[in-house]
């Protein structure tokens, strides 16, 4: 009903004032907003690859999520429609400049990092061995491509307060990819917040709010 609705845009704003990433806020003057520099890949695939490497020539890494970026939701395998794509970025960037940065694999959570080594082996990269949760901790990703600056750094994801906020924080190029693999199997609370993001997503390119500034962009 027209009253519910007016009630959801009422609590949303309330929650993005009190977060301070409305236009009026000091999220405004430059500092990092889950904004992209490039918006929706539709998914992993060779054109975007190519265009990434060729019209983007600083990009020197690729820093990707895995769960409905690359995966299916807590799966090892990839995407059998990225296969071609997955292939195109190794042989544009190497496999040794390419990583995946996940909330789950790879962080504490993850006993003796068992789950990040089987993710290893299956999509044949390394996984980010990490203390802090993106969108927290970006300088372990940075201190572990050291010798590049991070703007040279791309991140990949699905979600926009962690994968693409993290990359804005640290001046990473950041690509969203709204359009996610699966939710069955995903977790409720992440699919929740997901569809809210995109509520946030509209409301600050409506109210004229851009991505902090790069220098490919």
């Amino acid at each position: 009903s027209s009253s519910e609705d007016d009630k959801k845009s009422s609590n949303t704003e309330q929650y993005l004032e009190k977060n301070y990433i409305i236009k009026k806020s000091p999220w405004a003057a430059g500092r990092p907003t889950p904004l992209v520099n490039q918006n929706d890949w539709k998914g992993l695939n060779v054109e975007e690859v190519k265009n990434l490497r060729t019209s983007k020539k600083g990009i020197q890494v690729l820093a990707f999520d895995k769960d409905n970026t690359l995966t299916a939701p807590y799966s090892n395998k990839l995407h059998e429609q990225f296969e071609n794509a997955w292939k195109e970025c190794q042989r544009q960037f190497g496999k040794e400049n390419i990583i995946i940065i996940s909330n789950s694999i790879g962080t504490d959570d993850d006993l003796e990092y068992r789950s990040a080594q089987k993710v290893e082996n299956s999509l044949g990269v390394s996984v980010l061995r990490h203390k802090y949760k993106k969108p927290n901790g970006g300088t372990e990703l940075i201190t572990h491509f050291a010798s590049l600056p991070p703007a040279k750094i791309a991140v990949i994801g699905d979600r926009l307060l962690t994968d693409i906020l993290f990359g804005n924080m640290n001046g990473m190029f950041t690509i969203f990819t709204k359009q996610i693999i699966t939710e069955k199997g995903d977790n409720k609370m992440a699919a929740m917040i997901r569809r809210f993001e995109y509520r946030i997503l509209d409301y600050l390119k409506d109210r004229g709010v851009k991505p902090p500034p790069h220098p490919l962009h």
